[in-house]
């Protein structure tokens, strides 16, 4: 038995697992949670930045005194 199915009708034995366990029934909400996840990401990138930003805008104040 081929690893995964050639054509979309056909099925190997990933697929044949994913029946057996019923793991392919959980794509679509893990998909969901990725998007989460990477929303996640972004915003803490952003805040992560801004931070950054302030942290050297106050070293060139203290700078200034």
């Amino acid at each position: 038995m081929d690893p995964k199915g050639k054509n979309q009708g056909d099925v190997g034995l990933l697929e044949y697992l994913e029946d057996i366990i019923g793991s392919n029934r959980h794509v679509e909400k893990i998909n969901e949670l990725d998007s989460g996840i990477e929303e996640s990401d972004e915003l803490r990138l952003e805040q992560t930045n801004r931070v950054k930003a302030n942290h050297a805008e106050v070293r060139a104040l203290e700078g200034d005194c």
